[in-house]
C-alpha cells in the first residue's frame, strides 16, 4: 500500500486505476503493495499505519498539553487520514494482539485529549461570561445605559413612597 501526498507530481489519471482506493483528503492506498511510485514513502501493512497512529496520537498529547491547538488540530487531521485508511484496510488485514493493544492505547489516549479539551472548553465559558458580566457591570456603571434607555417611568423607589 502506498500513501500518496504529492499532488504536484501527480498526473489526472494517476491513481484512479483498479488497483487504486481513493480515500478523504489527499490520501490514496494502493491495494497492490510493492509498485512504489514518486519516491513516496511505501506503508505496506496495518501493523505500519497502528505505529504511525501511535506515533501521532503522542504528537497530538504533547501538543496539547502545551496548549498549542493548532499543532494539536493539524496532526488530528493527519490522524483521520490513516483511521480512514486502516478502516479502507478492513478484513483484508489480520492485526497481530501488539497492534490491537496499541490501538486500545490510542482510543485511552482519545478519551483522554476528549476530557482535556471538554475542561479547557468549559474554563473559555466561565471566563467569557465573567468577561461579558463585567462589560455589563462596566457599561452599568458609565451611564451608557440610562442614556440609552430614555426617561425613567418610576419603577423604582418612587413608586413605593
Amino acid at each position: 500500500m502506498i500513501l500518496s501526498t504529492a499532488p504536484w507530481r501527480r498526473p489526472t489519471s494517476a491513481g484512479t486505476g483498479p488497483g487504486f482506493r481513493n480515500l478523504p483528503g489527499r490520501l490514496r492506498i494502493c491495494l497492490r503493495p510493492g509498485k512504489k511510485r514518486w519516491g513516496q514513502p511505501a506503508v505496506f501493512d496495518a501493523e505500519a499505519l497502528v505505529r504511525r497512529l501511535v506515533e501521532l496520537t503522542d504528537r497530538r498529547s504533547r501538543a496539547l498539553e502545551a496548549g498549542d491547538y493548532e499543532a494539536a488540530a493539524a496532526v488530528g487531521a493527519e490522524r483521520g487520514r490513516i483511521i480512514d485508511a486502516l478502516a479502507a484496510l478492513g478484513g483484508r488485514s489480520v492485526l497481530s494482539p501488539e497492534a490491537v493493544r496499541l490501538i486500545r492505547q490510542v482510543i485511552e489516549a482519545d478519551r483522554a485529549a476528549l476530557a482535556q479539551v471538554q475542561a479547557e472548553m468549559v474554563r473559555v465559558r466561565e471566563e467569557l461570561k465573567r468577561v461579558r458580566q463585567a462589560r455589563a457591570d462596566v457599561r452599568r456603571r458609565s451611564g451608557a445605559f440610562r442614556r440609552h434607555s430614555g426617561p425613567d417611568h418610576g419603577g423604582g423607589f418612587e413608586r413605593q413612597a
